[in-house]
């Protein structure tokens, strides 16, 4: 059975990729759809395993089909889910569930991050697009916030304003601090609302202008490492044709704009008194293990697991779980005993 899935998503790849242009991820996404179609085989085995009825089957194949359609990131976003199941910092659990998510982020990160032009550029971008995201979204917000404070300083109707941005910027400013120590901030205990001074808000702007200036040093740092690349690339007339040709080749700009997230007006997101990016998660490094979507790796006990193996492993061992599943008939089992529960809750109930 294995067998003939991989011949069949090898025939669909090459097929596929000949026809939509994707050069030099052949082998990926025989990997990834291999990798899914095993799944589907185990979870086929599965389901015909504990159904004694084809009827069953058929009618039990949409429910099976559509919610991975739906959640994989794809069609519907994650953030844009019932608020009850969704997650606006990492995938919720109902996508972490579904295996379309797990092949699909998985294709999606490596062809754009690894693909024979982007690859050279990757790891300039991410520090460009780290300058470029701190000092233009998140220190845009965070000076609002000390606006606003400033402003409503002795007002006694805005103390609750004042302090959910007190909240939010001793917040920031803390990992702030542990991230980049070398620029120093002595209020951090004074950015209390029974505390907060013109003085101390003043001492907030300095800092701030700090880091703007450190983030905008960064930014120069990147882009110009960025320019000297692309001239090294650009050498000569050959270099030059070589370079547009490979630009026009690996370049998807709607890839692009999924990785990046740039249709998403929302850059920068306030929640409980943190401030999250939005924008360009491609680039982004997760904090911990659930990571969000698009992220270029996953955290594991401290190491960095690029998310296309990591995914792929995911994906195996899920198949490995229903292996197991089927070898003890544990669905069957499941099944059965449900429905032994269902009818002595049946016959308890009294008719009237």
């Amino acid at each position: 059975m294995f067998t003939i899935s991989a011949i069949q998503t090898l025939t669909f790849v090459l097929v596929g990729n000949s026809i939509l242009g994707i050069q030099g991820m052949n082998l990926a996404y025989w990997l990834v759809l291999f990798t899914t179609a095993c799944f589907a085989n185990m979870l086929g085995l599965n389901i015909s395993a504990s159904f004694n009825s084809a009827v069953t089957i058929y009618i039990l194949i949409p429910f099976l089909v559509i919610p991975q359609l739906l959640l994989s990131g794809v069609i519907v976003k994650f953030d844009k889910l019932n608020p009850v199941i969704t997650l606006q910092t990492s995938v919720p659990v109902v996508g972490e569930v579904m295996t379309s998510r797990w092949a699909y982020e998985a294709l999606a990160v490596h062809q754009f991050k690894n693909n024979a032009f982007e690859k050279q550029f990757f790891d300039v971008d991410r520090e460009l697009k780290h300058a470029e995201f701190k000092k233009n979204f998140w220190l845009s917000k965070l000076k609002e916030k000390l606006s606003s404070t400033k402003n409503n300083l002795d007002k006694e109707d805005k103390k609750e304003v004042i302090e959910d941005n007190l909240i939010l910027l001793r917040n920031e400013i803390e990992a702030e601090l542990q991230r980049n120590p070398t620029i120093k901030y002595q209020q951090l205990e004074n950015l209390f609302p029974e505390k907060i001074t013109q003085h101390v808000i003043k001492e907030t702007e300095n800092y701030f202008y700090e880091l703007n200036g450190h983030y905008l040093q960064l930014y120069k740092a990147a882009n110009q490492k960025k320019d000297a690349l692309a001239t090294k690339l650009n050498a000569d007339s050959t270099s030059k044709a070589i370079f547009i040709e490979m630009k026009n080749d690996y370049t998807n700009d709607a890839l692009s704009d999924f990785v990046k997230n740039k249709n998403d007006l929302n850059r920068i997101l306030e929640l409980d008194g943190h401030l999250y990016q939005k924008i360009d998660p491609i680039y982004l490094q997760p904090k911990g293990f659930r990571a969000h979507f698009y992220a270029p790796v996953k955290l594991v006990f401290g190491m960095k697991i690029p998310t296309f193996w990591f995914n792929t492993i995911i994906i195996w061992l899920m198949s490995i779980s229903l292996m197991v599943s089927l070898y003890f008939d544990w669905l069957k089992k499941v099944i059965n005993g449900i429905g032994k529960l269902m009818e002595k809750v049946a016959n308890k109930t009294p008719i009237h």
